[in-house]
């Protein structure tokens, strides 16, 4: 009883001296809410092993420590990193955007190894809803990967046993296009593959294309444009080596700014998009500047958690732009069901929209090295990884410790 006691009273101090944890909630538990919460649950566990088994007093390394280590990285902390994106990617992902569409998922199947989200839909469905649903898996993944790479930049330094969360989300995209069968992309309907269901739903709907695996593949090459992914593939095994965080390195603009670039493909409902992501450190903070394009939309974006800062706390905003092809329309499920020539084109998908989303962040400082985490804005309706398809009242409040 007494070392129970001991182990949840050390966690806890663990969690509140880490300023990077947030509990957060907003409707629908979103890839946000999701995101935040999974990453808060690993760093508490990761706390809570450093204050029940690391000494504060330098020992020498030794063959044995290097061992325990390498077994700990690849039986414990790989299959908690890769459990943690298969949950952000089902739970938070296709889950989200199911509820968010007022459908109840029948049940997930969640492994280190993989999962699936099991839900039925009326033959009505949308069928643009349909494709976003498919990919909203990955989108969630993305989200989580740049939450996580914007906590390691404001810390400078990558825990190793964080490291599979990373690499797994970050590089969804590019190893579930690598692994996705050419032939499975010529079954003709939906099937478990989110990315053979989306070529399938791209070809359905926009029949000039014929989109393929063989080129979405080598689109998502680009996804290996990221020098955090591999900082995260050497942080892994230099925790092996000797039980250190590793300082990773940026570009350096000024003493007080620091850059590092990012090149990435998503999924969206209309066509694949090209994401240039810029990643700023401004005198410890994280600024985040993107800007994406594809064959039927172009759009930027920007976020920022530091615009002012007063003794209670910080203001931030986010902010997001786009411009796309409209991709809801009267198609439904039931015309990518037809066999043979069935289409679920439309006129209308010709027709371009434009949307933005603005939200303002802050933070207030409470009791106990605590802080209250709050957004409040809005989003015309249209595309946004993470949001809502719609138009939406963006809310989010959590504790950040």
């Amino acid at each position: 009883m007494k070392r129970t006691t001991l182990f949840f009273s050390l966690l806890l101090i663990a969690t509140l001296a880490n300023a990077d944890n947030t509990v957060l909630v907003d409707r629908y538990f979103s890839p946000y809410s999701g995101s935040a919460n999974l990453l808060t649950a690993q760093r508490l566990m990761i706390r809570g092993e450093d204050a029940l088994f690391t000494s504060k007093e330098p020992r020498p390394n030794s063959g044995w420590k290097i061992t325990g280590r390498t077994l700990e990285q690849f039986l414990i902390w790989y299959n908690i990193g890769n459990l943690a994106a298969v949950t952000q990617h089902e739970v938070f992902g296709h889950g989200y955007r199911l509820r968010e569409l007022g459908i109840t998922p029948e049940s997930y199947y969640i492994t280190p190894w993989g999962g699936s989200t099991k839900f039925d839909v009326p033959s009505s469905f949308q069928a643009g809803k349909e494709t976003a649903t498919t990919i909203a898996g990955l989108e969630s993944e993305a989200i989580m990967a740049r939450d996580i790479k914007m906590g390691w930049m404001r810390s400078g330094e990558i825990d190793g046993r964080m490291a599979p969360t990373y690499t797994q989300s970050a590089q969804s995209v590019f190893w579930y296009t690598v692994i996705t069968d050419h032939d499975k992309t010529n079954v003709d309907g939906i099937n478990s593959n989110d990315v053979a269901s989306y070529i399938f739903q791209l070809n359905k709907t926009y029949p000039g294309n014929h989109y393929s695996s063989s080129q979405l593949k080598k689109l998502t090459y680009y996804n290996l444009i990221d020098p955090m992914t591999f900082y995260a593939y050497y942080a892994f095994f230099y925790y092996m080596g000797t039980g250190q965080s590793f300082k990773f390195p940026m570009i350096t603009i000024k003493d007080e700014i620091k850059y590092l670039p990012n090149i990435r493909i998503g999924y969206a409902p209309y066509a694949p998009e090209t994401y240039f992501e810029n990643y700023f450190l401004i005198n410890g903070e994280p600024l985040y500047i993107y800007g994406k394009g594809g064959s039927r939309s172009y759009g930027a974006g920007a976020a920022y958690d530091k615009v002012w800062t007063y003794s209670k706390g910080n203001i931030g905003f986010k902010f997001d732009f786009w411009n796309q092809h409209k991709y809801l329309t009267s198609a439904t499920i039931s015309d990518f069901e037809t066999p043979g020539s069935g289409t679920a084109y439309r006129p209308e998908l010709k027709q371009r929209i434009w949307g933005a989303a603005l939200s303002v962040t802050g933070t207030m400082k409470l009791p106990a090295q605590t802080q209250l985490y709050g957004e409040l804005g809005g989003k015309s309706s249209g595309y946004l990884p993470g949001y809502s398809l719609g138009n939406e009242i963006v809310a989010r409040i959590g504790i950040a410790f």
